[in-house]
Order: structure tokens, then sequence, then C-alpha cells
């Protein structure tokens, strides 16, 4: 009833908010407010946690639901809403007595005894006639037309059998009057006086007149109360085959605040309460305080329909509104600050005769620190806006100092971002196969500006978005993160500006955006500003471009041109962005604009030629940029069509990043340089494994790794697995004070393997595995070392395969530069 459930009906996989109840057993551990249990006809929480004893003990648990009161309530309310049952319910029942209507609703009792039950069972007259004994004689008399034919079947004569007629017997008939009959002539009679009380014997009050128990036969007498009910039969209560009507034993001392049972027997109430106190059972008459004395649940469609109730008469009410289900408590007490913190009635709700400064009806929760968005209006069925509903979640969450925002299954439209400034408040969905939030275009989908946040379990989806993040966390945020999540478009899946330090990204799966599968960002220059940031068991990709460039670079057409024909597969930079054909044709005298072009739709160039998104210039799966420490990359994949893998840059002008690592991570198809380290004074990276740009034709400027002219301080370049399409494995543009350390990687398939700048000092090229192919380009050394560089600098113990032989020494190095420590032990 009501929206409730019982013990039969809770499956162990529904998620409650606490433990699904099981029956209580003694020499248990129970848990504080997650522990539930039935004992006898109710269903408990523990208050406290403990072992329980022997027996169960009430202090230790919060009574939730008391079931077999809230049967009494369903039958209760069950006869008050029907006018016929109400009827029956007010009458004063006994045995052999039957129930009819008077009116509608107007119901009375008339005796009924078991003869006349019997006959109001047969089936028909002869059935009846049967019953009340006739005979078959009888059955044949009743059955005559007229007098004549009933004196036929007697067989009597009118004057020979039967009386003729007389005159006195006719006057007498003829007498329509009560009272004694007597005769006053020939054929005349008259009714004369009843016989009244006066012309009775003179008898005692309170006496009833009869024979005594063992008395005999004789004249009436008085009988005393002793003797008359004596003759009375004494009521035999029922021990399992029925009983008899009759007198009640006699109470003693003790039993008056009991009941009498069906056996028999005065027995206590179960529990100690007095049910027949006043205001209780007897309080039929009014539904809601009966209802209240009862302690069982009131019922509300609909929000007004709570606001419309009687607080004096009803403590707990259960809310039906769809999505806003569950129970609410009238509290007492100045709560207009509450109300103030919910205006969409998620937790609190205004009654409508009194003032919030009064008292306020507010939602009962087996976890007070879990709120669903649903409880504040949102529905989620993937077409509404529900960023008022949603926001307004947030908002009490923030107001009572933290807690979960639950999104439970659905699709959450937002046409404005989410905010939320207030620590220790956490957004989490159902899971993120079921539960999304879709942000609509040119927003920030959410920002976290507070400490001790998270976000996990859900998806954020915006499709054809040209500006903003689907997350960003700002000034303030520390100590938070960002877990099991999808996120798919924006320019930006996920920005971290403003000194956002501690933060865990994990398993989180980006990508098909628009710029970069996840770009950390300051002031629209791109920056992860801040520190302590791990990145680890991500996903971090974009969407193939619609063919894969050739190996050889054919299809690679540089810069658009106008007016030139394009075949499908082509590709092309222009505006900022590399294009792919997709349909054949010429372009048009002027290129076209791409500043709005999303992945997946089309941009028409002249008259047939049509050209889609395969990359922005400068997107990246991660970009590092000033002021940024501590940042790691952990067994992250970053494959499809990005500039880089990772970027790390000192794009504000201002402080280096330092102290980066990118390691054990995937990273392929990429479209430039994989690692690409611009500005940076200390980075890591380590075991990772790199493949060739989509299409890499070993052209100048495509490497595996980047060291660039800003870097300075130590870097650490090792373990790495290196392979195909390259013109170099790894580039070293500038020594960091501290030296670079080439170390432990193996390169494969690239024109040249190892490129040092010149002009470049402090570095370590050691036991490096290098294998050169010419199927990209020109064959070239393993190893090269540019005229010009410094001194410190040391090239040993690396091994070299499938240099060419011209001007390469036979460990395959050429050093133009001066060292001062060995150039040997290669080959």
């Amino acid at each position: 009833m009501n929206g409730a459930v019982g013990l039969d009906q809770i499956d162990p996989s529904v998620n409650l908010g606490f433990t699904p109840p099981t029956e209580w057993a003694p020499l248990k551990t129970y848990t504080v407010n997650t522990s539930t249990v039935f004992y006898g006809d109710a269903f408990y929480s523990a208050l406290a946690s403990h072992t329980s004893g022997p027996e169960f003990d009430p202090t230790k648990w919060l009574l939730i639901a008391d079931f077999a009161a809230l049967a009494a309530a369903a039958a209760l309310a069950a006869i008050n809403s029907n006018a016929n049952l109400y009827a029956i319910a007010g009458l004063t029942t006994a045995a052999d007595t039957g129930i009819y209507f008077t009116d509608a609703g107007v119901a009375a009792t008339f005796s009924l005894s078991a003869f006349a039950r019997v006959l109001l069972d047969d089936a028909d007259a002869s059935a009846v006639l049967t019953t009340l004994g006739v005979s078959a004689f009888a059955k044949s008399l009743l059955d005559d037309a007229d007098a004549v034919a009933a004196r036929a079947t007697l067989g009597v004569a009118i004057g020979t059998d039967v009386q003729a007629y007389d005159a006195d017997l006719d006057a007498a008939a003829a007498l329509s009057a009560t009272g004694i009959v007597r005769r006053t002539g020939s054929g005349a009679w008259s009714a004369g006086t009843r016989v009244a009380n006066s012309e009775a014997a003179t008898m005692v009050q309170s006496t009833i007149k009869g024979r005594a128990v063992s008395a005999g036969t004789g004249d009436p007498t008085d009988l005393t109360a002793t003797q008359a009910t004596a003759i009375l039969n004494a009521f035999v209560g029922d021990s399992g085959a029925g009983g008899t009507k009759g007198l009640v034993p006699a109470p003693v001392t003790g039993d008056a605040a009991k009941f009498l049972r069906g056996d028999g027997a005065f027995a206590s109430i179960p529990g100690g309460g007095d049910m027949l106190a006043a205001n209780n059972l007897g309080d039929v008459t009014n539904v809601e305080t009966a209802r209240q004395n009862l302690k069982v649940f009131s019922y509300a469609a609909t929000r007004t329909a709570l606001k419309a109730l009687d607080t004096t008469k009803n403590a707990f009410v259960y809310l039906g509104e769809a999505g806003r289900e569950g129970i609410f408590a009238w509290k007492a007490g100045n709560c207009a600050s509450l109300a103030t913190t919910d205006a969409q009635e998620g937790v609190y709700i205004k009654a409508n005769a009194i003032a919030t400064s009064a008292g306020i009806w507010f939602r009962l929760a087996a976890d007070d620190t879990v709120y669903s968005v649903k409880w504040f209006g949102a529905t989620g069925d993937n077409v509404t806006n529900d960023y008022t509903s949603i926001q307004a979640c947030i908002n009490l969450v923030s107001a009572r100092s933290g807690g979960t925002v639950y999104f439970p299954m659905g699709g959450y439209q937002i046409g404005t971002g989410l905010t939320v400034s207030t620590p220790l408040v956490r957004l989490r969905g159902e899971g993120k196969r079921y539960c999304s939030i879709v942000v609509a275009t040119n927003i920030n989908g959410i920002t976290f500006s507070a400490a001790r946040c998270a976000i996990n379990g859900l998806s954020v989806f915006c499709f054809g978005r040209t500006t903003g993040s689907l997350i960003t966390f700002t000034t303030g945020c520390t100590q938070t993160s960002i877990e099991d999540m999808d996120l798919v478009g924006g320019v930006y899946c996920v920005r971290f500006i403003n000194l956002c330090t501690n933060v865990n990204m994990i398993d989180v799966c980006a990508r098909a955006t628009y710029g970069g599968a996840i770009v950390y960002t300051q002031t629209g220059v791109g920056a992860v500003n801040g520190g302590a940031i791990i990145i680890k068991n991500c996903v971090l990709d974009h969407d193939w471009p619609v063919q894969v460039p050739a190996l050889n670079g054919s299809n690679n057409k540089g810069a658009r041109a106008n007016s030139t024909a394009y075949s499908v597969g082509d590709f092309v930079t222009s505006g900022g962005a590399m294009l792919q054909c997709r349909v054949a044709g010429t372009s048009a005298a002027s290129p076209p604009s791409v500043t709005t072009l999303t992945y997946g739709t089309d941009l028409a160039d002249g008259g047939t030629l049509i050209w889609r998104l395969a990359n922005i210039d400068g997107g990246c799966a991660v970009l590092v940029d000033s002021n940024s420490y501590g940042i790691t990359i952990k067994d992250t994949d970053m494959t499809g069509a990005f500039q880089n893998s990772v970027h790390v840059q000192n794009g504000l002008g201002t402080n280096l990043p330092d102290t980066i690592r990118v390691t054990d991570c995937t990273m392929a198809g990429i479209i430039n340089a994989i690692v690409r380290i611009d500005s940076c004074k200390s980075i890591w990276v380590e075991g990772n494994e790199m493949q060739a740009p989509v299409g890499g034709n070993g052209s100048t400027g495509a490497y595996g790794i980047v060291v660039g002219a800003g870097s300075t301080g130590e870097h650490y370049i090792r373990g790495n697995l290196i392979t195909g399409g390259f013109y170099g494995a790894i580039y070293i543009g500038n020594t960091p004070y501290g030296g670079c350390h080439v170390t432990d990687n193996r390169c494969f398939g690239c024109v040249a393997g190892i490129v040092v700048a010149s002009n470049v000092s402090s570095f370590m090229l050691a036991d490096n595995n290098v294998g050169i192919s010419d199927i990209y380009g020109t064959n070239q050394y393993g190893i090269i070392v540019n005229a010009g560089t410094g001194n410190h600098f040391n090239v040993i113990n690396n091994r070299v395969y499938g240099a060419s032989t011209a001007g390469v020494t036979t460990t395959g190095v050429a050093a133009a530069g001066t060292s001062t420590a060995p150039v040997g032990g290669n080959f």
C-alpha cells in the first residue's frame, strides 16, 4: 500500500543506500546507519555499531516502519473511503444478526436465526417447503388453485366436515382493534381495554419472574440476579472448534487494562500499549487522528497535496509524486533558511498554512548525505533542460557542507553550465553506461572551484560544440578526482587552470573532441596551471580520418591550393585545420572557413569537392603549459589524429613546466611529433610505446620525441619503443643545463634514429638500439650529431642496424662535435 514494500519484495541487488535488510539474529555484528533488519512485524535501522546479544535490544535500533500498523491503517483507510463499508463499520453486530441497507450509505441490523439462515440458502420454493418439513400431501394442497380445489384435496364438505358459517365467529373475525375480546350479544363482539401493568400483580423493582434452575415446575417466582444469570449460557471461547455466546467471565484484579480474547481469557495488549485509551482506536471518526495515533504514514500524491495536510495530525507522509517519491516528516521550529536553500523543494517543502519560521516538511532518507537530482525535478529524459533542477541539488548539497549529488539512470540535458564552488561536493552517476549529461554548445559543461570534490560514474557529451570544455577545474581545486568517465566533444574535454593541485584523473575515456582529447588550458592560451596532477589508465583519442594517409605520403598535399583538383583521401592544411577529401572535386577560388567546423560534419569547397575535419592545428591529447609541476601521465592510450600526444610548452612566458612524467603509455597515429617538449625544466619519458605518425613520410620535423630549444634542467628519455615512419625517432634541439639522458631506447623503421642539433651540449646517448630503414626516405645515419655541438656529451654502447655506408663510420655514428668523453663502443 502507498508504495511500501515487504521483506519478500526486496531484492538483494537493489541499492537502497543501506545494506538489504535481513532477519535479526543474535551474536551478529551490525553497523550504524548501514545495517537494517526485520524483527517481528517491524523494520529497523541500526542506531549504533554493535554485536547483538541473545535478545533483541530496541535501544540500539531505530524503528523505520511497523508493518502491522500499516495493515491496520490500510483497512481503516479502505473503510473510511467507502460509504457503505463505513456504514457497516458503524453498526453494532451480534450473533444471529443480519445487515441490510435502508438507504444509500445507511445500514441497519435485523435478527437472523439459525433456522432462517437455513431457509435463505434454499434454491427454490420446493426446497424451502422441504426445509419447513412440509409433507407431500401438504405440498399437494398448497398448489390448489382455489378453496373448492383445496376442499376436494382435503376430502371435506362445509357443514359436514368443517365448521359452517357462524355469526359469532364472523363478528370476532371482523374485529381489528387489539385488547381483550368480549361477547356483547348474539353475533356481537367487541375488543376491550388491554391488560395494563396496573392489572398485573405488584412487582418489586429490578425483578425477573421465572423458575430458578433446579426449582422444578410451578408458579413463577421473583428471581435473584444470581438465579437469572445461572439460567443464561456462559461465554465459551474458541479453542479451535468454535465457542458459544453467553456471559463473559468475571474479571479479576488487574484485568482493567486488558481485553477479552476470542479464547475467553483476559489478556494484556502486546507491547504494553493501551489501544482502548482516549484518542486511539476509539477515535475512528477522524481518519487523520487515528492514523497519527497508530503512527502510520499518510499519503500525498503530489507536493500540492502534501502542502495542504494538517501538520497537527500528520507526522509522517509518503510523497508519491513521480521522481520525487519518499517519506517526509514534519519538523517544527524556525526553518526559513532551509526553505531558502531549496527552491526546487527536493528536501524541504513548505506547508500552506504554516510559515517556514514555524516548521517545514523535510525528506527522510537512509543516507542524508546523498541527494538525487530527480528529487529536485530533473527528468533524465534526454529532452528536457534539467539545468535548474541539477544546479538546485548542487546548491543544497553545498549549503549542507557537502555530500553526493546522485544521478539515477537517464540522460540529462543542460543548457547552462553547472558550477560546484563548495568543498566536499561529489557528482556521482548510476554508471557511465547508464547515465549521461548532454551539454549544450558553446558553454563550459561543469566547473569545479573548490577543494576535495569529485565526479565519477557519468558520461558527458557535447555534439557540434565550437567553444568551451566539458569539465573545468579552476581556482581552489585541490585533492580532487575525476574517475570512471566517458567524455565526448568540446574544444577541451577537461581543463585544469589557475593553480589546481593534487588531482587524480583515472579510468577516463575522452574522444572525438574539437582540438584535443584532453587539454589543460590557461586563459585561452592552453596550460596545466598547478601541480601534482595524475592521469592514469585513460584512453584519449580522436576519431580516425576517413582514410589513413599513404605510407609514402603520396596523399599528403600540404597547404590547400585554390582551383586545384583533389581525390578522395587527400590531406591538406587550411586555416589551422587538417582536412581530408571525402568527395573528389576541384577547390574554389578562395578557401572556405573552418572556424566552426567540427568532427563528422562536411565542408563544401567549390562545386563537388567536400572535405571533412581530420585534426585541428595544435590539437593534442595532453597540453602541459606554464607554471605546471608534478604532472604524471601513466598507463594511458593516446592515439588518433592528434598533432601531438603530449605537448609541453611555456605558452604564457612565465614559469617553465617542471617535473613532468610520461610513462608506460601507448601513442600512435599522431600527425606530428608524438611527445613535443618545447619548454620544460625536467621531464621523464619512460617505457612508452610510440608508433609512426599517420602517413608519416620521413619528412624533416616528424619525430617520435622532440626536445625543443626552451628546455632546461634534466631530461630522461629511456626505455621507449619508437617505430616506423619518423624522420628521426628522437630529436634533441637543446640540452638542458642538467643534461639530456637518452638511454635504453629501441628505435626502428625511421629514416634517422637519434638526431642532435648543432650548439647542443651536455647530453648522453647510451645503450640504444637503432634500426634504420629507407622505406620512408633516403637512408641516413643511425645517430646524427650535427656540427657545432658543444662539449660534455657521450655517445656510447649504441647498436645501429641498416645505416647506409656512405659517409658513415663503422659504428654508424657521425660525430661532428667535440666530446670530452668517449665516442665509442657503438656497433
